[in-house]
């Protein structure tokens, strides 16, 4: 098999064995650490972030929660000392808040209803300061900005400094626009408890009804609450904490802001929603692109939810911190690995990049070869001529030679191939024992080389450890250095495989020889060939010449077409060639061939055996189809004559098979009949058909046939099995067949539509 065009660059093949080792060795038990370690503690650092961040939602809740608590507790207490008709000047009040008796008629119970309302005024002006002093007292809270009671049965209002009416109050005392003291008035319905209006104008208030239980109240207490102080509870003072706010089950925000404009209502009403009250400490969760919502339940309402955003990136900013770091560790080390395996692949590629070009002219190097005791060691250990390597050195150490021989390693054959006789031939033949010694010193491991023949070289490299080098690697390196010595020459290299102990290398080494023969035709000059395997080799058929070959060279000598005879020899190398044949059973096939026309050709048996001797020997020097072919002509010129008349040509002899054609269209026309009348394969005989007449044989008849079949059916009435028959067909069936896939339609069709068209 032929490895040539397939085997990579030995340098970025090198560097890719180094640095798979270092992959396996280092990198993925750091990779895999590295993968733990970041598994492990971003897990730590996620949960740790996600306690940390609820821990604080859950102070800043219960800081807001107390603050609104104590502030309810506050609104309850002024409310229950409340008289309901304090704030309506048509009713009078007793000292217990009850109506008194009517007064009695006449000058004494004019003067005694007198002394009465003048005790109910004061005892009102003494509830009033009274609430007006709780008030103020309210006000006093963290929270409360002014406190006021609005009745909802008059027009009266009673802040911390005055008892006036709405108009007067909020024009003067407590200026509202018109439109915020309307969202004021409407908000106060029904039954309140702590209810927070006006959100979203600066003016947030909670208020409370009273009676407490009561769908109609009389009274309303509303506090104004200070903004600066309850957005500082909702704060929660952290670089990944995007906003606070307080939100109803709605979804509306009450107070506090976000950073960012992707929090809508939908998903703080959904999250407002599940958000639990009944268990302390807990939180809905919801995601929203790079924050993350959390949601808690206050207790001093039921419709009101805490709710914080949290900035995702900046919150795990810590773990993207630490997963850049592990991905700088692993780039160190990746980094680290490569130029380690870069370094190890230029220490093994150096000698041949450093390896000075020799020009064809210049003198070949001195030489120091091998002494001849020591080449004598190394031919006898290729060969098998001792036992065992340790016979082997025995003899060395009798001999005072020291020879070392590499635990394991390859075994390689280079075959050096002469070139065909070439008159315009200058570069000088490369002598095999300066190759052996370049080679030996250009190969990165321990060599031991040698010249078992003329041209051949022996190389057998030790296997280093560290190196990492494979034997398709070693062979390729091989490959450059003949390329430098070599620039115009040939050669091929056998891969005789890998051997684990030195008794291994004489089997090695004739596998490499068995190599060499498997040599590819039109394979690179200096090619790479790996041992076949067993079953492949034995497989194959012996190159002979087949039984119809032969007979078809002896059909061409006895009708004397002595040129065609030579075409299809050339024919039968390139299906060879095409067919993936080695140079070795090409050439078997060459020879086979050769012998063949010897015994055919009358004047062959009477030539020159030194002419013969001299065929074979240039048959040996074809490496590619087209020297194989041009020995083909060599030889047929020299067995037959270069100007041997060829008594008929073949495109007369082509023209009376079309003659016949036309004359018998009706007729069975077999190809293997006009095959043998050409002394011709009928695969042969196609394409020569195909090359002279532009179609196929099979195609041309059938196209013949029906040009006649046609004729008949515009000018006869025939029917149409009479016509089938008359052009050749031997039943209907089949004639339908082809005339529908030359034409489109059947016969019958094509004769109606032809005579519809006439009458028309």
């Amino acid at each position: 098999m032929d490895l040539s065009t397939r085997m990579p660059s030995f340098k970025a093949s090198l560097f890719r064995r180094h640095f798979a080792v270092y992959l396996l060795l280092i990198l993925v038990p750091v990779l895999a650490a590295a993968a733990l370690v970041q598994m492990l503690v971003l897990q730590l650092i996620t949960d740790d972030a996600e306690k940390r961040n609820e821990l604080l939602l859950a102070r800043a809740s219960e800081k807001t929660e107390a603050s609104f608590e104590t502030l309810q507790t506050a609104m309850i207490a002024t409310l229950s000392s409340l008289s309901t008709d304090l704030l309506d000047p048509s009713g009078s009040m007793t000292a217990s808040g009850s109506s008194g008796a009517a007064p009695a008629s006449g000058p004494a119970g004019a003067s005694a209803g007198a002394s009465v309302s003048d005790a109910k005024k004061q005892q009102r002006a003494e509830a009033l300061l009274a609430l007006r002093e709780q008030l103020q007292r309210l006000e006093g809270h963290p929270l409360a900005e002014k406190a006021f009671v609005v009745s909802a049965r008059s027009e009266l209002i009673v802040d911390s400094d005055l008892y006036t009416d709405r108009s007067y109050y909020f024009r003067f005392v407590d200026p509202m626009d018109d439109s915020l003291r309307y969202g004021l008035l409407t908000s106060l319905r029904g039954r309140m408890m702590m209810d927070l209006i006006l959100p979203g104008t600066g003016q947030l208030a909670a208020a409370a009804s009273y009676p407490f239980n009561s769908a109609a109240p009389d009274l309303y207490l509303v506090v104004r609450l200070r903004q600066p102080e309850l957005l500082r509870l909702l704060d929660i003072p952290e670089r990944w904490s995007a906003g606070t706010a307080l939100v109803d089950r709605e979804g509306e925000r009450i107070a506090g802001s976000y950073r960012t404009d992707g929090v809508g209502p939908e998903q703080l009403r959904g999250l407002a929603a599940s958000a639990s009250g009944d268990v302390r400490g807990g939180f809905a969760t919801e995601l929203a692109g790079d924050y993350v919502l959390q949601a808690a339940a206050m207790r001093f309402h039921e419709g009101y939810r805490i709710v914080s955003l949290v900035d995702l990136p900046q919150l795990m900013k810590p773990a993207r911190q630490l997963r850049l770091g592990i991905l700088l560790f692993a780039a160190l080390f990746l980094l680290v690995g490569s130029v380690v395996s870069y370094w190890l692949s230029r220490r093994i590629y150096r000698p041949l990049a450093e390896a000075p070009e020799r020009h064809p002219s210049d003198p070949p190097p001195p030489l120091d070869g091998y002494p001849a005791l020591r080449q004598s060691l190394f031919e006898g250990l290729l060969s098998g001529k001792w036992r065992d390597a340790a016979q082997l050195r025995g003899e060395a150490e009798t001999l005072g030679i020291r020879l070392e021989l590499p635990a394991c390693g390859y075994a390689f054959c280079i075959r050096l191939h002469d070139e065909p006789d070439s008159p315009s031939r200058t570069e000088p033949r490369p002598d095999p024992a300066s190759l052996s010694e370049r080679i030996a010193a250009l190969l990165p491991t321990q060599v031991l080389s040698g010249r078992p023949a003329a041209d051949t070289i022996a190389v057998v490299a030790g296997d280093d450890p560290l190196l990492l080098v494979t034997g398709g690697e070693l062979a390729e390196m091989i490959r450059l250095a003949l390329r430098r010595e070599l620039p115009s020459g040939r050669a091929t290299i056998g891969i005789g495989g890998r051997f684990d102990a030195p008794d291994g290398i004489a089997a090695c080494w004739r596998a490499a020889e068995a190599a060499v023969e498997e040599r590819l035709v039109g394979s690179e000059p200096i090619a790479v060939c790996a041992a076949p395997a067993r079953s492949q080799a034995a497989a194959e058929p012996p190159a002979l010449l087949s039984a119809q070959e032969l007979a078809v060279v002896f059909n061409r000598r006895r009708t004397g077409d002595r040129r065609a005879m030579l075409e299809s020899s050339l024919d039968g190398a390139a299906k060879l060639a095409a067919a993936g044949a080695s140079c070795a059973r090409l050439r078997e096939w060459c020879g086979d061939t050769l012998r063949a026309w010897q015994r055919l050709l009358p004047s062959a048996e009477t030539g020159d055996p030194a002419a013969a001797e001299r065929l074979l020997a240039g048959l040996e020097r074809c490496w590619s189809e087209a020297e194989f072919r041009q020995w083909l002509r060599q030889a047929h010129r020299q067995l037959v004559g270069q100007d041997a008349p060829d008594p008929v040509s073949r495109p007369t002899r082509l023209g009376e098979i079309m003659t016949h054609i036309h004359a018998h269209y009706d007729k069975e026309l077999s190809i293997d009949e006009f095959a043998a009348r050409l002394d011709m394969s009928p695969g042969y005989f196609s394409r020569v058909f195909k090359d002279e007449i532009g179609e196929k044989y099979v195609d041309y008849i059938a196209k013949y046939r029906l040009e006649k079949a046609k004729e008949l059916l515009l000018g006869t009435d025939l029917r149409i099995d009479d016509i089938a028959e008359k052009v050749g067909y031997w039943g209907r069936n089949s004639f339908h067949r082809v005339f529908r896939k030359h034409e489109g339609i059947t016969p019958s069709q094509y004769r109606d539509a032809a005579r519809s068209s006439a009458g028309s």
